[in-house]
């Protein structure tokens, strides 16, 4: 490998950047899973079609992104950075903070044995989640991106052999995401940003406005004393049913 250095530290890049993507997903479902509650469900019934897509989707893309993120089968997957990082890991330059920095440098260079150390320990970490990852690719190579004829008539049937467990999954997100985290502190010299997703960026937003105008067309007080008329703020949806229609 020429440049093992640049080449395992653009992979990590890469690889973080993928993760923050499978997180994203994972958050927009949880959001969804909320607004399922009985007091707050009629909001997702306003677009009832469209967020079963979304909903069904996100899932499908997140877990095929994350079975490709972890399955050994792949080119690029985090096993294979963890495996190339410890062959070429005197190339790589791992440092961490100083708890002493007062006494001389903010960072100090990790040794290499020491460096080989962790990353085994972060491989057999990601091995004990060995079950959900078998899970994982049998998802993939039966239904998402290939049809095992013994699935194609029953899909669900794949769900009950190879279930996803939602607490293995976010325990195997939460190593990930540790992993990733510590690796980017050794290589890059810095904490890793959070992968929180804004509150204002995601599908909360949709459905909170929704909710409000949903409430604005129930105030009787403010339609009939105020005068406001909500149908003028539809206009533009019934055009585009008529047009839908009209097809």
């Amino acid at each position: 490998m020429v440049n093992p250095q640049k080449h395992l530290t653009n992979y990590l890049w890469k690889l973080l950047k993928r993760y923050a993507n499978i997180k994203l997903y994972k958050k927009q479902l949880e959001i969804l899973e909320e607004w399922k509650a009985p007091n707050r469900i009629e909001t997702l019934n306003k677009g009832a079609t469209f967020f079963k897509l979304v909903d069904a989707s996100f899932k499908r893309t997140m877990l095929l992104e994350l079975c490709l993120f972890v399955s050994e089968k792949e080119q690029i997957n985090i096993f294979d950075w963890l495996n190339k990082a410890k062959i070429h890991s005197k190339s790589l330059n791992p440092t961490r903070s100083n708890r002493n920095a007062k006494l001389g440098k903010s960072r100090l260079k990790v040794k290499n044995n020491e460096y080989q150390r962790i990353i085994e320990k972060h491989i057999i970490e990601l091995s004990r989640h060995n079950n959900i990852i078998i899970n994982l690719v049998a998802h993939r190579d039966k239904i998402f991106t290939h049809y095992d004829s013994l699935y194609f008539n029953n899909p669900g049937s794949v769900y009950k052999k190879y279930a996803i467990d939602n607490s293995e999954l976010d325990d195997l997100m939460k190593t990930i995401e540790k992993i990733l985290s510590e690796q980017h502190s050794y290589l890059f010299a810095s904490a890793l940003p959070s992968f929180k997703v804004p509150s204002y960026s995601n599908v909360n937003m949709i459905l909170a406005y929704t909710r409000a105008f949903i409430r604005i067309r129930e105030d009787k007080k403010l339609i009939v004393d105020k005068g406001f008329k909500p149908v003028n703020y539809l206009k533009e949806i019934y055009q585009i049913q008529k047009r839908y229609n009209d097809i």
